[in-house]
């Protein structure tokens, strides 16, 4: 090391590993012919450490976590030069990112293990996650996950070693996350036997009503639901109203801003203040190529042919509270440098899509109330014709009625007539004959 020779052993594996903080290293070697394979740790031998698989530093540097096997297969972890009790297996060596907390998952028949900091978890199947099985605050050495054991229907989700789940209910996978600060966390559940009606979960609360939906990301990312403010203050996440699905939007602090919902959002970032938010969307029309469209604090700020917000490095927001980003522009790819003003925040993204929301309400219920009269004055104008139409029939009839008395009259008086004609010249002509 350095030029010096720093072990000198019958044999030594091929692999060092090295901290990436400091000056620590590690290696393989035996330390006497013909024996194990043993961990030397900074030159020093590790007793008992046999076999070493695996070893990672903290980001400090200035500890280490080392996975070992005996000759029976057996597998145990060395943490500081302290040995583990010995697994089937062990895996995912990690520690917290303030150094203070190793963990790694172990194994033994069906059950498998957390272990932290020598600390076995309750043993569950299998971890819910896919890309992120654990998920470590920034701050805060805070630990999440969340366990299943389809066999049994039982599941977990374990915060600093305690289990929140609400009843009934299994984690999504790859949904914790946890505020920068490492004050707060959220994570999505399911019913345990079905595959609908999500629901979140902040800080251990579930929130009613709202079923949260995912931003869009990178497939191979871990996917949470919500993203927090720097200051872990502000929560936003999309969602949609369980009661009326065609109510849906933006969710912030728990409450449905219903804007937005006919598009994905596209990686919203918060300004490092916590005052604003910005995203990009992809919108169609009829007429015209999908475009995409960026929005600051819900309110839209430019339009451009095609964008790479899904790319990291494409896509950031600096510590200034300047939003750069890439956009094609024609035949070039240009970037792009976004500053919020003062006159919009996370507050205004609120308040005017409370303020949409009530005209479209009020124009809604305008135009029920119109529809609604206008569908009174129709029915009673049609049953005003109908009651003419049914009184002009009415008099028609009983015209018509009158017409048949009449005539039926005028016959009945002029066959009278004619019989009392006919009887006055037979008793003319029998008084004429009676004065001859």
């Amino acid at each position: 090391m350095d030029g010096k020779v720093a072990i000198k052993s019958p044999a030594i594996a091929e692999k060092v590993w090295v901290a990436k903080t400091g000056s620590r290293y590690a290696v393989a070697a035996q330390v006497k012919a013909g024996g194990p394979l043993t961990l030397f740790v900074d030159g020093k031998a590790v007793e008992g450490a046999t076999d070493p698989q695996n070893v990672v530093f903290s980001p400090d540097g200035k500890r280490y976590l080392a996975a070992c096997r005996v000759a029976a297969g057996q597998a145990f972890v060395v943490t500081d030069g302290k040995l583990s009790q010995q697994y089937q297996g062990v895996t995912a060596l990690n520690f917290t990112p303030d150094s203070t907390k190793a963990l790694y998952q172990a194994y033994s028949g069906s059950k498998s293990f957390l272990v932290v900091e020598g600390v076995e978890s309750n043993g569950f199947g299998l971890l819910a996650g896919q890309v992120r099985p654990v998920t470590l605050s920034a701050q805060g050495a805070r630990i999440a996950y969340g366990t299943l054991d389809g066999m049994n229907q039982n599941f977990s989700a374990v915060v600093d070693g305690k289990n929140v789940l609400p009843p009934g209910r299994r984690v999504v996978g790859d949904s914790f996350v946890f505020s920068p600060d490492g004050k707060r966390y959220a994570f999505t559940t399911l019913p345990a036997a079905r595959n609908d009606d999500r629901s979140l979960v902040i800080d251990g609360v579930e929130v009613p009503g709202i079923e949260p939906q995912l931003f869009s990301r990178l497939e191979s990312e871990a996917v949470p639901y919500v993203t927090f403010s720097p200051d872990g203050q502000q929560a936003i996440w999309r969602g949609m109203d369980k009661a009326n699905r065609n109510r849906a939007g933006l969710v912030v602090n728990g409450q449905l801003v219903p804007a937005f919902f006919g598009y994905t959002i596209r990686q919203p970032v918060f300004t490092p203040d916590s005052q604003h938010v910005l995203w990009m969307t992809r919108e169609s029309s009829p007429t015209q190529r999908p475009a995409y469209h960026l929005y600051v604090d819900g309110r839209k700020a430019g339009v451009y042919e095609e964008s790479f917000e899904l790319f990291p490095a494409a896509w950031a927001m600096g510590a200034d509270g300047v939003l750069q980003f890439l956009a094609r522009a024609g035949d070039v790819v240009k970037r792009y440098r976004v500053t919020p003003g003062s006159e919009t925040s996370l507050a205004t993204l609120v308040s005017d899509a409370q303020a949409a929301e009530a005209a479209a309400l009020a124009a809604a219920a305008s135009a029920k109330a119109k529809a609604e009269a206008d569908k009174a004055k129709a029915q009673a104008d049609a049953a005003a014709a109908q009651a003419k139409q049914k009184a002009d029939a009415e008099a028609a009839l009983l015209a018509k009625t009158k017409a048949r008395e009449d005539a039926l009259a005028a016959k009945t008086k002029a066959r009278e007539d004619a019989l009392a004609a006919k009887q006055k010249a037979r008793e003319d002509a029998l008084a004429k004959k009676k004065s001859q």
